[in-house]
């Protein structure tokens, strides 16, 4: 039934509301790689791209690290993920190879801490 909601929010020209809760359902159900799949498949021509940046960097910049994409994480985070404290970005990089494992990300209240279990921020 989640996988079937998910599926039903699946974004191609997303609001910010519907892609945050699509990635949401991929953490829930252990498969971020979904998340990434769309950020290659999508992220680079969305129309409002600015709108939905800071929860891609949430959400999605710590899969691009863990899945040791440079590139695409320099181009998510720009410079900030060179000033990166390094004790942060290992810790980023160990949340993200679980998540991309398919081992689901822990829900805090109202799905508020999924997105940011990874950084140790709140969203």
């Amino acid at each position: 039934m989640i996988a079937q909601m998910r599926d039903e929010l699946a974004p191609s020209a997303p609001s910010l509301a519907d892609l945050r809760d699509w990635l949401l359902l991929n953490d829930i159900l252990g498969e971020a790689r979904r998340s990434l799949q769309w950020f290659d498949d999508c992220y680079g021509s969305l129309a409002n791209k600015h709108e939905v940046s800071g929860l891609v960097e949430k959400a999605i910049g710590p899969l691009l690290i863990g899945a040791h994409r440079w590139r695409d994480a320099r181009t998510v985070y720009g410079k900030q993920l060179w000033r990166m404290p390094l004790r942060e970005l290992v810790t980023t990089w160990k949340a993200a190879r679980r998540r991309l494992r398919g081992h689901p990300t822990k829900v805090g209240p109202a799905g508020r801490e999924i997105l940011s279990s990874d950084v140790g921020r709140p969203v």
